[in-house]
């Protein structure tokens, strides 16, 4: 346990760091873009500003693929050794210094007793098909926190040339990257149920893949994380 507490310590230092790093650009380029202008003489430097749409969204997509590993090493733990999550969690939640909604939203998918409803550990077998559910919803919401750089990029892009080429046609990409984003969010849905799915075939018994799948449904009992990617 010391080792997964000294890696989450690691992973929010390291939050804080780039979160604090992201706050520092939004604050450079948020005056220097009005002082550029100013002195330019012209409005048009402001077009600078729509960096930030793809700068937040890469910060976000590295965000979420630092805490899809960390909570990937955590589930090897626990699938595999002796690795107590409900106590992990509640030490960790007990430290008053940490950001208490930054811990809950990186512990509340882990399926710790409180949030499966047993009293006991359940067998290796569905600890990692439970694991493999929660590694699914992470494996998507990487790759949709990706496509945002994409469509925040394309966003300010169109904007941008809308402006440059005083034409409302290139705000055209807005709406064909929203249809594009639906279409997404629908396929990662899917791809999570199926993923979800613990396999029927041997050593799993009809009762173990009936309680799995129980199990999974109260993972997903709240805000069902593991019916779509958030």
């Amino acid at each position: 346990m010391r080792n997964c507490f000294t890696l989450s310590l690691d992973v929010l230092a390291r939050r804080t760091i780039r979160f604090r790093n992201l706050a520092v650009a939004v604050a450079i380029l948020g005056l220097a873009a009005p002082i550029a202008a100013i002195a330019a003489g012209t409005w048009l430097v402001l077009l600078a500003l729509l960096a930030l749409l793809p700068l937040c969204a890469a910060s976000f997509a590295r965000d979420a693929a630092l805490v899809a590993r960390w909570r990937r090493a955590i589930l090897d733990e626990w699938t595999t050794g002796n690795f107590d999550l409900d106590s992990f969690a509640a030490m960790f939640a007990a430290i008053p210094v940490l950001p208490a909604r930054t811990l809950a939203a990186m512990l509340d998918p882990l399926p710790t007793r409180r949030r499966l409803g047993e009293e006991h550990r359940p067998p290796i077998h569905i600890r990692a098909a439970i694991s493999d559910a929660v590694r699914a919803v992470d494996w998507c919401q990487i790759w949709r926190a990706r496509f945002e750089v994409a469509r925040s990029a394309g966003i300010a892009v169109g904007i941008a040339a809308a402006v440059l080429a005083e034409s409302v046609w290139p705000l055209a990409v807005i709406p064909i990257l929203w249809v594009i984003k639906q279409g997404i969010v629908r396929l990662f849905e899917r791809r999570v149920r199926e993923w979800s799915a613990p396999n029927c075939g041997e050593p799993w018994t009809p009762e173990e893949v009936a309680h799995c799948r129980a199990l999974i449904a109260r993972l997903d009992g709240r805000g069902g994380s593991l019916s779509r990617s958030r």
